[in-house]
């Protein structure tokens, strides 16, 4: 009796595999990530890390790269920030302390519709990562393009880790929108 083989296309494989490190994700961190709906919070269970959305201020805008988005296209822009006392970006980085409370501020640049996302918080190591959490669906409405939510991160290990913003496909499958690496020292 064999195995099964491995899908191809599968979360998994996206989430988990060899393609989390790979030089492309470099290029999607300065053109990445994340349109929410305002006011959208994230909790995890008690014993984990927890996560969560609130309004940003305008101070800590995502800095675009790469690409433009094509006409009608899902566009989002995440920048990693350091947060005050009252979870509002206040420093722009990809290098946090353990103990901070880590912002992903995200700008939604494009939005063609009503859609969907879900938000996920990995540990990464090496070629792999690993969820938090379950990742977290979010309906974003045509009205919120132009503007920036905050979700962050408590609680965190040292280690690498990576914020991503996906559509959800078939399955398990995501398909990656956004994602923006950073550490925890």
């Amino acid at each position: 009796m064999s195995a099964p083989a491995p899908q191809q296309g599968s979360s998994r494989g996206l989430l988990i595999g060899a393609g989390v490190g790979c030089g492309c994700l470099s290029l999607l961190v300065a053109v990445v990530v994340v349109f929410l709906v305002l006011g959208a919070v994230l909790r995890a269970t008690s014993n984990q890390p927890q996560g969560g959305g609130a309004p940003a201020q305008p101070a800590a805008q995502p800095q675009g790269g790469g690409a433009p988005a094509q006409p009608g296209a899902l566009q989002i822009n995440v920048a990693m920030a350091k947060l005050d006392q009252n979870r509002q970006p206040v420093q722009q980085t990809n290098s946090f302390q353990v103990g901070d409370t880590v912002g992903a501020v995200a700008q939604m640049v494009s939005l063609p519709g009503d859609v969907t996302v879900v938000v996920v918080w990995l540990k990464v190591d090496g070629d792999n990562a690993a969820p938090l959490a379950d990742p977290k669906p979010i309906h974003l409405s045509a009205d919120a393009q132009g503007k920036a939510t905050v979700f962050y991160l408590t609680g965190a290990p040292a280690g690498a880790y990576m914020f991503l913003i996906a559509l959800p496909g078939s399955g398990d499958e995501l398909h990656e929108v956004a994602a923006a690496k950073f550490t925890i020292q």
